[in-house]
């Protein structure tokens, strides 16, 4: 991570929370890692990847607000309109046209408290500040350079 930050350009912000799941994902699972760093995979798959981790049902408020930021992120880095209006069907207990564009665990309705689920809308349209695809490329060179 010490060599990740002082690699990266001044001015740029490297999303911690992205950075540390890239690297994870980098070191556990390479071809979603690839998937993903190409556009293939779409950020859902990672965070189903994270999910598969195991979490205890008792984990603190503070990690699972971690993780709902990590997904938040992930989502946005996705085509932002397909992702709203998934979880607008979803909000609306609709069915869903591209379930692909959100994790099983977010598509798992009984999950939810409506609160997160207001979260993630919120933070997802384009005014908010956000990653994007060539964040996520960006952060991977990072990773690259870090493993060279």
């Amino acid at each position: 991570m010490a060599l990740v930050g002082k690699n990266i350009q001044e001015k740029l912000f490297m999303y911690p929370y992205l950075l540390g799941v890239l690297i994870v994902l980098r070191l556990k699972n390479q071809p979603l890692y690839w998937r993903f760093m190409t556009g293939e995979a779409h950020g859902a798959e990672v965070m189903d990847s994270i999910n598969e981790l195991g979490f205890r049902a008792d984990v603190d408020d503070d990690l699972k607000q971690s993780l709902l930021w990590v997904e938040v992120d992930l989502y946005r880095t996705d085509d932002h309109t397909q992702v709203t209006d998934q979880l607008e069907l979803l909000k609306e207990g609709k069915p869903l046209t591209h379930p692909e564009y959100l994790s099983e665990k977010t598509r798992d309705r009984k999950l939810w408290k409506g609160q997160d689920l207001e979260k993630i809308l919120k933070s997802m349209p384009y005014h908010v500040p956000g990653p994007t695809k060539n964040t996520i490329r960006y952060l991977g060179g990072l990773i690259e350079l870090f493993r060279q």
